[in-house]
């Protein structure tokens, strides 16, 4: 292909060459620009890769071939000279002459890379053969990259020493990666340094930060590896001497017979044949080290002089890195030391915050939410994070402005602790009662600047308090009426014995007479009864369990409060198990039992005002328990308040119309005779308590020994 031939192609081809040629005067690498060269005809004639084998090795390419996409086959081909693929490359490389398709190793042509009788390599295409019109512009790109190629051999050899000049600025540039490792980038300097000099050996001579006496020795050999590495300590004066500097930027030959430096290199294997020396100078002026360089094969030159002046200020911005490097890391272990400590300071404190059961919150001088614990937002089914940047009075209670006896305010703005209670509705008869407190944070100049909330849910202590107070005045009670059983009990022994006395001189006076004094006797003796059964109630004894009748602790109770029953529109109607043995129990606490369970349902009566009350007790016994059931038609209870109904101190009743122990003294009595009590309700339709009790075999011995 020549020049004429060039001229002569078709515009389009023309204007692709151009194209062609402008892309591969970009390029500045050899390899690279042969690569991307045979990439370039590849795709321009629609083949799938290829490979250029180059065999004049004046260019400075580390291999003979250069591949692109190439097929499998050719792989094996590439190993010796006497494969197939080779001969027919070499064959080309010698006649200069075109070789067509060889489909049995997928070769599409072979090309050679001529120019004015040279030959440089040949271009081996993959994939079906070329047609005519491909081959001749298949020869013209061939031409042009042989052309380029030669170009840029020139090229690269004029521009050498600018284009190592800019390969140190671009070092220089590359320095503020440094800091991330300067150790390797300080390998990679001095390796680069030792290879640009073509020097046998590099050897640094370091002085220690710390100890000005100590001089660090490393020395770099011909396989760039650090083969001797040192520390030693020797008179300041004495690397003076060796060095021999006049001033900071002096690059010098240094005399083969230099004792002093003969001492601190100390080297056995090393002849000294030219010794060239630069100072490492931090940009202050501090005097660092020495860089010196061993046996170079070549004079450095002025040139040579700057660059090495250059590699040395390099190594200083290097080595103050690694200082500076080394200080930031004690630094940084002692910073993560601290934070570490703070981290599981913090944790700590986070931990106890949020596992507290005291609501707790800290706040702004806005009302903001700052920090809330998980127990506080709990209350509001969200979680912390939410609530954080609300406003309290919103986030907490559900308020648009600040809650009326709020005292956050005296907190920020006088900087005092503060105490208030409040009591929350939850619905019509049940509140939480709240004690609220408010500290305040202050800043270093000992002002308010946050508060911390603290709530504190007093209700069961609350309710403790009360159950209390409730029961000192039960206790008072029960002593003051034992105390008028006693006193009433003395007056009526005496209206027995006198009424029984007449009877005995009475007996020939009227039948009405007699009569009177018969029903004297017998409400004495019934109020006697009545007073022995309010003693034996409210006496505190032990649990003395003894064969009993249960039908006939429920008479007694009847009896005492006959009064209430007959009073009120309620008719009681009683089916008892005639055939039901006795039961070992405390016969007292079990008629209190039934008395509590009576009035209970004579109020659920009168309260519906019903005209038509009714009381129904049954007993039964099964054969392995007793049941007693106790129901009436008044206005029953509401499901909510039946799972309440034992509870201490609860009460359906009206203020001061009832205590709430009954039914708890009530279970916790069925429950020492391990029993158990159930209710059933509905509202409008009365309740029913049944009472089962287990039946247990009594001795005859304790039968015997009570009818005794």
């Amino acid at each position: 292909m020549t020049e004429a031939d060039f001229s002569k192609a078709s515009p389009p081809i023309y204007q692709a060459v151009d194209q062609f040629y402008d892309f591969l005067l970009q390029s500045k690498d050899i390899f690279h620009f042969v690569t991307m060269a045979l990439k370039w005809i590849a795709t321009c004639l629609n083949r799938e890769g290829g490979a250029i084998y180059m065999i004049n090795p004046s260019l400075g390419l580390s291999t003979n071939w250069i591949k692109f996409n190439i097929p499998n086959i050719w792989n094996l081909q590439f190993d010796g000279t006497n494969s197939q693929l080779v001969k027919d490359a070499i064959n080309v490389y010698a006649t200069q002459i075109p070789m067509g398709e060889n489909p049995r190793l997928q070769v599409a042509a072979i090309l050679p890379m001529t120019s004015h009788g040279r030959t440089l390599g040949v271009i081996i295409l993959s994939g079906k053969g070329l047609d005519q019109s491909e081959l001749n512009f298949a020869t013209i790109l061939t031409y042009t990259l042989t052309r380029s190629l030669i170009s840029q051999v020139h090229v690269s050899t004029f521009w050498r020493e600018e284009r190592e000049k800019a390969i140190l600025q671009m070092i220089r540039l590359s320095m503020n990666d440094s800091v991330k490792d300067p150790d390797r980038t300080l390998f990679n300097l001095v390796k680069g340094i030792r290879q640009y000099f073509n020097a046998e050996f590099i050897l640094f001579l370091l002085k220690d930060q710390e100890i000005p006496d100590l001089i660090i020795k490393k020395l770099l050999d011909v396989n760039d590896e650090w083969v001797y590495q040192s520390s030693q300590h020797i008179c300041p004066d004495l690397l003076k001497q060796a060095t021999e500097f006049q001033q900071a930027q002096d690059v010098r030959y240094l005399s083969n017979d230099n004792e002093a430096l003969q001492e601190i290199i100390n080297y056995p294997i090393m002849s000294l044949r030219a010794v060239i020396c630069s100072p490492i100078c931090a940009k202050n002026g501090q005097f660092l080290g020495s860089m010196i360089l061993i046996n170079p094969n070549n004079p450095i030159g002025l040139n040579g002089k700057e660059i090495l002046l250059q590699y040395a200020s390099l190594l200083a911005d290097v080595m103050e890195n690694l200082n500076y490097l080394q200080s930031m890391k004690i630094a940084l272990a002692q910073l993560e030391t601290k934070r570490i400590e703070i981290t599981n300071s913090r944790d700590t404190l986070r931990e106890l915050f949020d596992n507290i059961p005291i609501s707790i919150y800290i706040i702004d001088n806005s009302y903001t939410i700052l920090a809330i614990n998980d127990a506080c937002a709990a209350r509001t089914s969200q979680t912390p994070n939410l609530l954080v940047g609300k406003t309290c009075y919103e986030a907490i209670a559900g308020r648009n402005s600040p809650c009326p006896a709020c005292r956050v305010g005296e907190t920020l703005t006088q900087g005092k602790n503060t105490i208030r209670f409040w009591r929350e509705w939850t619905t019509s008869e049940t509140h939480i009662e709240w004690e609220i407190s408010t500290h305040p944070i202050f800043n270093e100049m000992h002002i308010p600047l946050h508060a911390i909330i603290q709530e504190v849910d007093i209700t069961e202590k609350r309710d403790l308090e009360a159950n209390l107070i409730q029961s000192e005045k039960l206790a008072t009670v029960g002593q003051l009426a034992a105390g008028i059983a006693h006193e009433i009990n003395n007056p009526l022994s005496a209206i027995i014995a006198n009424a029984q006395i007449l009877l005995q001189e009475c007996t020939n006076d009227s039948a009405d007479k007699i009569e009177s004094l018969k029903l004297i006797e017998t409400a004495g003796i019934r109020a006697s009864h009545v007073v022995r059964n309010l003693l034996g109630i409210s006496h505190k004894d032990d649990l003395n369990f003894e064969p009993t009748d249960i039908n006939k602790t429920i008479q007694n109770a009847l009896m005492l409060i006959h009064h209430e029953l007959h009073t009120q529109p309620i008719t009681v109607e009683m089916n008892f198990c005639d055939s039901m043995p006795l039961v070992l129990a405390q016969q007292d606490h079990l008629q209190g039992v039934w008395i509590n369970l009576i009035i209970n349902a004579i109020d659920a009566v009168v309260s519906t005002n019903r005209q038509d009350g009714i009381i129904q007790i049954k007993t039964h016994f099964t054969g392995t328990e007793y049941q007693i059931i106790i129901a009436d038609n008044g206005k029953g209870i509401e499901p909510d308040k039946i799972q309440k109904l034992f509870e201490p101190f609860y009460t359906t009743k009206a203020a001061g119309h009832g205590t709430g122990l009954g039914l708890s003294v009530c279970l916790r009595t069925i429950k020492e005779h391990e029993g158990n009590i159930t209710v059933e309700s509905q509202p409008g339709q009365g309740t029913c308590f049944k009472i089962t009790i287990p039946y247990r075999k009594i001795e005859m011995t304790t039968l015997n020994d009570v009818l005794d």
